[in-house]
């Protein structure tokens, strides 16, 4: 009898230890195990960490909802709009408060320096790890799954169905040039012309053939005419508002090159349905305000909440945080806060920047739409 219960012991033991490493195996993408091969003992990666929900039944949920929402038991809250709101409102506002905690309690458990979290958004933690937090993570059961954060660097694809290559070149500088009026105004300014001159080539879009149909051009310089200010518009997901006169070739200072056609475009006038991929692309990659000393020139991306210029899972969990109560909407959210262009019609109902579907209102609909333009679902 003993030895039996002896066997029955070393089985249940040897299927525990085979449940934890079945529970652990899978956690860590490819992408994200092909790196980890090539780290040293010091290096550090950026990564999104997914935790498993908090163990709580709908039951107590329901009853910490109720008495968060200050309701009695014996209120039909289902015929009451307000008392419902007042319920939904907490009901949310406790599985935030869950989730935070175990995320934290996950980071606490491998250790990761504070400094290093750079966001604790619902069940994700955004955070930077060593090789050997990583290695700790998987193991941990409150751990789901552990992803590289594709936002640290810059992608080595583009954002569309056709390949392309995100450089920034000059293999139409000559022609821009040329095409521009930039030879003709540059004689007045002699030598100085070039060094007025600012000119990228950010991106190059691929055809299903595989050679380059358009590129997306920055270019500013004091040679061309003054642009007036009070401009205001909206190009992929970035908005631009200009109050100030500035110089430019383009109205934002950006602009396509159609290589077909051989002719360089403003981004405010063309027909954008011609060049597949564009509004993403010049979401991602029309950041050369943040290089000069402009930064107007960069627009704000609608749904970028945070503020550092990129749309992420942060982004939509902010406006989810905001919708339910949790925090204020920002000050700054409000786009036109002095009225200064409400004759703009084509913009309308555009309101908010957190305002991602555009229906004239903010609320989860938006972090919904947000997170799945955010892997490629949407736009």
């Amino acid at each position: 009898m003993k030895r039996m219960i002896s066997v029955i012991l070393i089985i249940c033991i040897a299927l525990t230890g085979f449940a934890a490493t079945a529970y652990a195996a899978g956690k860590t993408t490819a992408t994200l195990q092909n790196k980890m091969d090539q780290m040293g003992e010091n290096d550090i990666v950026r990564v999104q960490m997914w935790v498993y929900p908090p163990n709580i039944s709908e039951d107590q949920l329901k009853y910490q909802a109720y008495i968060k929402a200050g309701l009695s038991f014996d209120d039909a809250i289902n015929k009451d709009m307000e008392k419902m709101n007042r319920y939904i409102i907490a009901r949310r506002h406790i599985l935030f408060e869950l989730q935070e905690n175990e995320c934290r309690e996950v980071v606490g458990q491998i250790g990761i320096p504070d400094e290093r979290v750079k966001e604790i958004s619902g069940l994700v933690v955004i955070a930077y790890m060593t090789k050997s937090e990583l290695e700790a993570a998987a193991k941990l059961r409150k751990v789901e799954t552990i992803l590289f954060d594709e936002y640290e660097e810059e992608p080595t694809e583009a954002p569309t169905e056709a390949s392309a290559e995100i450089m920034e070149g000059e293999l139409y500088l000559d022609k821009f040039k040329k095409q521009s009026g930039f030879d003709n105004e540059a004689k007045w300014y002699g030598d100085e012309a070039d060094d007025l001159l600012v000119y990228r080539e950010l991106y190059y879009h691929k055809d299903d053939n595989g050679e380059t149909d358009w590129a997306l051009i920055y270019a500013s310089s004091e040679v061309f005419p003054c642009y007036p200010g009070g401009l205001y518009t909206v190009v992929g997901n970035r908005v631009y508002k200009q109050e100030d006169s500035y110089y430019s070739p383009f109205g934002i200072n950006y602009g396509v090159y159609d290589v077909k056609k051989d002719r360089f475009f403003d981004v405010l006038n063309m027909n954008k349905a011609d060049y597949p991929g564009f509004g993403r692309a010049f979401d991602r990659y029309a950041t050369m305000g943040r290089k000069t000393s402009y930064p107007n020139e960069t627009g704000r991306l609608i749904g970028d909440m945070d503020g550092d210029y990129e749309l992420t899972i942060i982004d939509a969990t902010l406006i989810q945080r905001c919708e339910v109560r949790m925090r204020d909407w920002p000050e700054d959210d409000l786009i036109d806060p002095d009225g200064y262009y409400n004759d703009i019609a084509d913009i309308a109902p555009l309101t908010y920047y957190s305002d991602f579907d555009r229906d004239g209102e903010r609320d989860s609909v938006d972090a919904t739409k947000l997170q799945r333009y955010i892997i490629g679902m949407d736009g």
